[in-house]
């Protein structure tokens, strides 16, 4: 899996419930609703709570209890509260997505396709659980369900540049170099402006080692987005292959000065400069 083409992109659909309640509860509901959209998370928990002190068996208190943690990055108290929804209400799938996106957040991608194809099975799916499963389904390197998720995203909505970038990604790691420049192209074409398909579409050309098209693609790249450490990391490599020593290690330094973690290697390797880091990967 080619990680250094990945720019975590979280495509999330989080789902508020409405619930009517005896007075006093539905004043804390509305307040907790009214708190998270004006993202003051730790008040709509504590209301959330509120509600839940009045009425224990309340399943859209506990989901969106579980949201608002959740938009803390509290992953793990959020899906205590989405399983505490789903003992009272084994198909809601609300809380069943929630938990699902949860998951992926906290980067345990099975458990989140676990929950996605779940929410699919109950017919409440949209481009969003396709295109998450997509992005589960990729970083546990089943790239054939990727390409088939991302596929179904793209057949709900053409222009969706994201999917096709992914969907490039998935194809490439599996070996369909020509399909994923294909997605790629498609990419670009629908919006110039975002620059990972440009960046995507240098990388493979760098590792086709077909360097001038690659230099041109990473150029653009830094044009749309001068702060991408990997685009002049890419470029470095590209140019210290070409013999242009001086311009690697000008684009390694960039990429130090960015935060790129394997730059400082290359500069002490091959640009003279101290390094303390021995050892790089691109994967």
């Amino acid at each position: 899996m080619k990680t250094i083409k990945v720019l975590f992109v979280f495509i999330t659909l989080f789902l508020m419930s409405t619930l009517s309640f005896g007075q006093t509860a539905e004043q804390w509901f509305q307040s907790g609703m009214d708190s998270f959209n004006n993202h003051d998370y730790l008040n709509s928990i504590a209301c959330f709570t509120k509600v839940i002190e009045v009425m224990p068996n309340s399943v859209a208190a506990f989901n969106n209890r579980g949201l608002a943690k959740a938009n803390m990055s509290d992953y793990v108290n959020a899906i205590t509260d989405y399983n505490t929804a789903l003992l009272l209400n084994p198909s809601y799938t609300v809380a069943i997505n929630n938990r699902g996106i949860a998951y992926m957040n906290s980067l345990d991608y099975v458990s989140a396709i676990t929950d996605f194809d779940k929410v699919i099975e109950l017919k409440a799916d949209n481009i969003y659980t396709y295109y998450n499963r997509g992005f589960c389904n990729y970083r546990v390197k089943n790239y054939p369900a990727a390409i088939d998720d991302y596929t179904r995203v793209i057949l709900i909505n053409p222009n969706y540049v994201e999917a096709y970038i992914e969907r490039g990604n998935a194809k490439d790691d599996s070996g369909d170099s020509q399909g994923a420049l294909a997605d790629y192209n498609t990419a670009i074409s629908i919006d110039p402006t975002d620059y990972l398909g440009w960046f995507n579409r240098g990388l493979t050309e760098y590792f086709q080692k077909d360097y001038s098209a690659s230099i041109s693609d990473l150029n653009k790249t830094i044009e749309l987005n001068p702060t991408f450490a990997k685009a002049f990391y890419i470029r470095g490599l590209i140019n210290y292959d070409t013999g242009n020593k001086k311009a690697a290690c000008a684009d390694w330094s960039k990429a130090k000065e960015l935060g790129n973690p394997y730059a400082n290697d290359k500069l002490n390797q091959f640009c003279n400069v101290e390094s303390t880091q021995t050892s790089i990967t691109m994967r």
